[in-house]
């Protein structure tokens, strides 16, 4: 299966690799404390969103690869995905 992450360009590339790195040192640093935060935060994003999964950063925050391309990228104001990561 190939990693759709790695198909973005410009920004977004540098971005998700950024993410993935601080998703990473999070884990190093409080591997249960982070993975508890993570899914209270996906669990809020999956009951605001329907189309959850439709959301790349979704997937960098839970760790899956998606299966095709996806349309959106991330989630609007304080449910960033890209800005939760930055807190951890």
């Amino acid at each position: 299966m190939e990693n759709i992450f790695e198909k973005e360009s410009g920004q977004k590339e540098i971005n998700i690799k950024e993410l993935k790195d601080k998703w990473n040192e999070a884990y190093k640093k409080d591997a249960l404390g982070t993975h508890e935060k993570i899914i209270e935060f996906a669990e809020k994003i999956k009951n605001k969103y329907p189309d959850y999964q439709d959301y790349m950063l979704y997937h960098l925050l839970i760790g899956s690869t998606p299966k095709s391309k996806l349309p959106k990228f991330d989630f609007p104001g304080e449910d960033s995905v890209e800005k939760f990561i930055e807190s951890l």
